[in-house]
């Protein structure tokens, strides 16, 4: 039996605006704090993730067009806005030994990739240069860095990329699989990164953001955020791809 067009339309934007259960559902109890930065007004980006773990908001633009699920997102301007992720909460359910950090991302236009400016889309890091996980856009051009660093080693991968659709990024770390994992679009993007060492000190006030480095603030955005998720668990790469899907 044939289904009419306008019923499978009708399923189609059902099933993306239900995005934000899947995230919730995939992540499990492994989510730790879960931003989908749809609100409408306001200055709290209010955490879906039942913990309570919400972000401070600054400068953003409310109700921008989102990943087309349903929902809007935050823009970022490039030079003054910012989310503050951190609470205390959040500091001592991260783990950085075994986790996960998604998020979507978009750049207000193509000249964005070329700007010669270093612009993070999100990061966690402690109070020193090292123990940071972070997702940032290089200087260089059409370049995408996802870094884990900690105390002893530094891993990363540098992504081409030169996209100006929403893409969602993926990192995945696990100390006792000893493999650090970069997706992009849902696949994974260059080798798996091994070699880890223990990842120490708490995460802090001040680098703990989406958008931005710190809240000075430096390196920020210049596009639209949605859906940032972090938990205690690296997801598979299964997992990974049906996440990275509306």
């Amino acid at each position: 039996m044939l289904t009419d067009p306008m019923t499978l339309v009708f399923l189609d934007e059902a099933r993306k605006l239900q995005y934000y259960k899947k995230v919730r559902r995939i992540f499990g109890s492994s989510l730790i704090s879960y931003l989908p930065l749809g609100e409408q007004a306001g200055s709290i980006a209010y955490d879906l993730s039942g913990n309570g773990l919400h972000g401070a908001s600054v400068g953003v633009t409310l109700g921008e067009p989102g990943i087309g699920d349903g929902k809007t997102s935050y823009g970022f301007d490039g030079l003054a806005a910012y989310v503050n992720w951190y609470s205390a909460g959040l500091a001592a359910a991260f783990n950085g030994a075994e986790g996960t950090l998604m998020v979507w991302a978009k750049v207000a236009n193509a000249g964005v990739w070329t700007d010669g400016a270093e612009r993070r889309i999100v990061s966690l890091g402690t109070s020193g240069e090292g123990n940071v996980i972070y997702i940032r856009k290089q200087a260089g051009n059409n370049q995408l860095l996802v870094n884990r660093n900690d105390d002893v080693t530094d891993k990363f991968v540098i992504v081409a990329i030169s996209q100006t659709t929403w893409f969602p990024v993926t990192i995945t770390w696990s100390v006792a699989d000893d493999q650090v994992k970069v997706y992009v679009n849902g696949a994974q993007s260059g080798s798996t990164q091994t070699g880890l060492s223990a990842f120490t000190g708490a995460i802090v006030n001040t680098r703990c953001n989406v958008g931005a480095t710190t809240t000075v603030p430096a390196q920020v955005w210049f596009g639209n955020i949605q859906h940032v998720a972090l938990g205690n668990r690296a997801l598979t790469p299964a997992e990974v791809a049906k996440v990275n899907t509306l």
